[in-house]
């Protein structure tokens, strides 16, 4: 039981549709019910399948109200209905609709015309409902699961008409045979009553329209026409279960309405449940993806950390080795030392752990190549492209008439809902970010072309094929750890020996210039680190010359290892703007953003709200 302050069931369903479909859609749709509402007339829509005589009955029922027949409703040995037409008579609005089962039938143009009638004239063959299919559709139209599969709907009592028109083929002759006609006909009484057992409340018409087809396709019968049939066509009962109905407007159009509320919301629930699936989806592909590029992020911390302890160690047992150099070793010589050595080392720590570098920049790239394969991966990418691209469809507009079939018409617009309900995505979206939804879509917009070329070549950073300091790498400098040994061969021809080493250096690798574009911080503290460690090698040796080295020995290494560590931050600097910044750059590009993930956990949540709604609503229809 609802209070005055509770909306009517009808506007309940309205709210609950909104958040789905948006307000765009959901205007269309009150607009069809409004004009629904404005009808003057109960409608009548004949229902059933091919050949069973619905236009033959209902030339009938025009004839003897005194009702011109229209040109389209023909009646003949081939299918004639391809649309369902209407026509106004004794008070009532007929519709006629094609008939169901018929080969290239038009079947959704009569299942339309059932979501906004008042009255359905279900009109059967006398051998009933034979095909599965069909029987099955129409027992869900019967018992109203077609209106609301979870709680049916049924029509209203006097409104749900059943009529088999063709009573005359049903086996004996009504003027030769009329007892065994008389029992023929409650046979098929019998039968129905067992069809529509789920439903038993049915108006039973068992009726001759037109004997043997004398009338058939005759343009303007008369009354006369169908004359000497009275006492055994049953067109009696059913012309006085017609004539009661539009007493009942009122009573009828309310239960009309609620059904097609019904309706619609059923078709919003299958949309939007379909919705929620999809975007569920969605977000466990991008979940999917986070967790992958997390772990390589991960990764990547972890190898960085241990390339710079590596390359702190090392440099460490460089300057550590160069100070058992001769005491007789001159500055210049014992410098060009300090710079080989170091270079050499840069070079193999470079190129090792830039290949490092590479490999993981490699596997997400081959696994987003991979990930393209996955059906979530399709799915997201159409989520995103309505994110994007989906500008928010029109809707259905009605027209300004109030003709039964602007809004028994209902197909066209319920087709449309699955757009409308992705273009709830994109406005959902752009509520959440407001203002920033522009910059949030660029954000996506660089996310997806990062995703559209990951695992090509070009979409990859290189390899940290880079020294510090702009030195080539691996392959680029003869230098290394075992090579500086030379600078210790001998005290007694230091001089010399530093001498050869300095030749031995390829050319300019005495010097470590800037990176392309100028000379940056990094390279500043890797040259003054380097000057630095030479100078403190110069002055141990001096002090080992004077005897006093042992004196000073510990100062010296403590000196040395901030000197180590000033080398190694400067080196690690570069490196890091050369290799690892670009490949974290890369692996953050393939990350969905939070402006996604955000959006994506919102939609859900408008989802699971109006899908709990809907169901709800459903499930207690009013009576």
């Amino acid at each position: 039981m609802t209070d005055q302050t509770t909306p009517p069931w009808t506007e309940r369903v309205r709210q609950a549709i909104t958040p789905i479909a948006e307000e765009p859609w959901t205007a269309a749709l009150a607009a069809h019910a409004q004009q629904l509402a404005a009808r003057e007339l109960v409608s009548v829509t004949l229902f059933g399948p091919y050949d069973a005589g619905k236009s033959t009955l209902l030339k009938r029922l025009l004839v003897e109200n005194g009702t011109p027949v229209p040109g389209w409703l023909t009646v003949s040995g081939r299918r004639e209905t391809f649309e369902a037409r209407m026509i106004e008579s004794g008070g009532l609005c007929y519709v006629d609709t094609p008939g169901i089962g018929a080969d290239g039938g038009d079947e959704q143009a009569a299942e339309d015309a059932l979501t906004g009638t008042d009255v359905l004239m279900l009109v059967l063959l006398p051998k009933l409902l034979t095909d599965r299919k069909q029987k099955d559709r129409v027992l869900s139209i019967v018992t109203g699961e077609f209106f609301n599969p979870g709680t049916p709907l049924p029509l209203p009592h006097g409104a749900l008409l059943t009529v088999v028109a063709q009573a005359d083929l049903i086996g004996p002759s009504p003027y030769d045979a009329p007892e065994e006609f008389a029992g023929a006909v409650a046979r098929v009484r019998r039968d129905l009553d067992l069809l529509f057992a789920p439903a038993p409340d049915t108006d039973v018409h068992i009726v001759v329209a037109d004997l043997e087809g004398m009338v058939g396709a005759d343009p303007a019968p008369e009354p006369v026409d169908y004359e000497g049939t009275g006492e055994w066509d049953g067109m009696d009962g059913l012309r006085t279960a017609l004539a009661r109905l539009p007493a009942r407007h009122d009573e009828l159009r309310a239960a009309t309405l609620v059904r097609f509320w019904s309706t619609a919301a059923a078709h919003v629930l299958r949309a939007a449940r379909h919705e929620r699936d999809r975007a569920e989806e969605a977000r466990a592909e991008s979940e999917r993806d986070t967790g992958h590029l997390t772990s390589l992020e991960r990764e990547l911390d972890a190898l960085d950390a241990a390339a710079r302890a590596e390359l702190r160690t090392a440099v460490r047992e460089e300057l550590g080795q160069l100070t058992q150099a001769a005491p007789t070793t001159t500055g210049d010589a014992l410098r060009t030392a300090v710079r080989r050595r170091l270079t050499g080392t840069f070079d193999a720590w470079s190129a090792r752990w830039g290949r490092e570098v590479t490999l993981i920049t490699t596997r997400a790239g081959a696994h987003a190549d991979a990930a393209r394969t996955r059906p979530g991966a399709q799915v997201l990418h159409d989520y995103l492209d309505d994110v994007l691209s989906l500008a928010a469809a029109p809707a259905p507009k009605p027209d300004g008439g109030v003709s039964p079939l602007n809004v028994l018409g209902m197909m066209h617009l319920f087709d449309s809902i699955g757009e409308a309900v992705r273009g709830g995505s994109r406005r959902s979206f752009d509520r959440l970010h407001g203002r920033a939804a522009d910059a949030a879509r660029t954000e996506i917009a660089e996310f997806t072309d990062a995703r559209a070329t990951a695992g090509t070549p070009a979409a990859m950073p290189p390899p940290g094929d880079t020294a510090p300091g702009g030195v080539p790498g691996a392959g680029g400098g003869t230098g290394g750890s075992g090579e500086a040994t030379d600078t210790t061969a001998t005290d007694t021809t230091a001089t010399d020996t530093t001498a050869a080493d300095t030749t031995a250096l390829p050319p300019d690798q005495g010097q470590v210039s800037a990176p392309s574009g100028g000379e940056g911080v990094a390279d500043g503290m890797l040259e003054s680190g380097l000057e630095g460690g030479a100078a403190l090698l110069i002055g141990y040796l001096a002090e080992r010359r004077a005897g006093k080295e042992q004196k000073r020995l510990s100062k010296l290494r403590a000196d040395l290892d901030r000197t180590a560590d000033d080398i190694t931050v400067a080196a690690a600097a570069e490196w890091q703007d050369r290799t690892v910044a670009p490949a974290r750059t890369a692996l953050r590009a393939l990350r969905p953003p939070d402006t996604l993930t955000t959006a994506q956990q919102k939609r859900l949540g408008e989802l699971a709200t109006a899908i709990g709604a809907l169901e709800d609503l459903l499930r207690e229809p009013p009576a």
